[in-house]
This record gives structure tokens, sequence and C-alpha cells, in this order.
């Protein structure tokens, strides 16, 4: 890794809360953790996105995707304590 521009840094002494949910399986092949809404990952990817995220969830599209292997906002997505559950049917 080569510390760039605009990255963020913390030491033991400081570290940096990287504003994520717990470590939990909601779908996929591996546990994920959830982007929080004040993530500064959430559309801040450069260049081209896949279109599903490390669960198989379609990518939310806002002014660029989500940077990291889960989406944030997914309107199929409500987030709990800290877990990500599918969001009630309101047709």
């Amino acid at each position: 890794f080569m510390p760039g521009q605009g990255d963020t840094r913390g030491t033991t002494a400081q570290p940096v809360d990287p504003k994520l949910a717990a470590l939990v399986v909601e779908g996929g092949p591996t546990a994920t953790s959830a982007v929080l809404p004040d993530n500064p990952a959430i559309d801040a990817a450069n260049g081209s996105c896949p279109s599903v995220d490390q669960r198989g969830v379609a990518r939310s599209r806002g002014p660029s995707c989500d940077i990291g292997a889960y989406t944030g906002r997914n309107p199929g997505i409500i987030q709990s304590r800290g877990r990500c559950r599918p969001a009630p049917n309101r047709l």
C-alpha cells in the first residue's frame, strides 16, 4: 500500500473510525461489514464499478458507486443495530 493524497491514516494512539457496522454474514461467500451513512467510501469510486457487490446485491448508483465490497445505500436493504436485512415490501 502506498499512501496517497486524501488518505486518512490513524495510529495506535489515535485510531481512525472506519465507519463500518459489525462484520456479519448477509449473503455472498464471506462476511461483510456494512458502510455506515457517514462513511467516506459512499459514492467515492473513480471509474467503472462492478454491477453487484460482494454479496451479489445490485449496486445503487449515486454520483458514483461505493468503494469496497459492500453497497451502502441499497433501497432494498435497511440497517438495524449494525445488521442489514431486506426491507419489507411496501407495494
